[in-house]
């Protein structure tokens, strides 16, 4: 029989995995030995990824990819144990049982994973449009590009169902539907936006 220890989900295949059987992948990380494993080094990753992609192609200095690269590594660490705790908190008002820790093994696994594998889709990117590719205008709708449309047809819907994956993540960490999931997530991405305005506010009011 095989042992919990010999049933450590790691390695290459449960990346790919999750994108079809993410309440699967996410109930064998959660009854690991080590479901946590590699968790902020993940996060780091896909914090550094989500910030870079952030930059304009005015703005690609040397010195603003590493200011990114260092602040994205800090942010991604802190966002997931933010929505860690916030994920908890939500997800026990519809009757979720999971915890802090099970939390982050979603966000882990059900989202910072997805977001490492889909930054694969800058390779044709850069390659096929260089710099250009930082700009918060490129997926504007040009039916002319076909190279853009083959790869809009293909990254944006990978996109959306990684927030369906992210959704039956955070309900496999809790016990409860998808549906229950959604709303958990939602109220939660509320909560954080919430706070993202109240921590920018002064800021804000200090520039008029």
């Amino acid at each position: 029989m095989e042992t919990k220890d010999q049933a450590q989900p790691y390695g290459v295949t449960p990346w790919f995995k999750v994108w079809i059987a993410p309440r699967s992948i996410i109930r064998e990380f959660l009854d690991s030995p080590f479901p946590e494993k590699n968790a902020r080094l993940l996060a780091a990753l896909a914090g550094i990824i989500t910030s870079i992609e952030q930059l304009e192609k005015d703005s690609l200095t040397a010195s603003n990819v590493i200011i990114n690269i260092i602040v994205g590594a800090i942010m991604g660490i802190i966002a997931l144990y933010l929505f860690g705790f916030i994920l908890r908190v939500t997800g026990s008002w519809f009757g979720g049982e999971g915890d802090a820790e099970d939390l982050r093994t979603a966000v882990t696994r059900g989202q910072n994973v997805l977001t490492i594998l889909l930054a694969v889709f800058w390779i044709p990117k850069l390659l096929l449009f260089g710099l250009d590719a930082f700009s918060s205008m490129f997926w504007s709708i040009d039916i002319t590009n076909i190279p853009k449309m083959i790869l809009f047809i293909f990254e944006i819907p990978l996109s959306i169902w990684s927030f369906v994956v992210f959704v039956l993540s955070v309900a496999e960490a809790h016990r409860f539907s998808g549906w229950r999931s959604l709303g958990a997530c939602l109220i939660s991405a509320f909560f954080v936006l919430l706070l993202f305005l109240v921590i920018l506010l002064p800021f804000l009011a200090l520039s008029f």
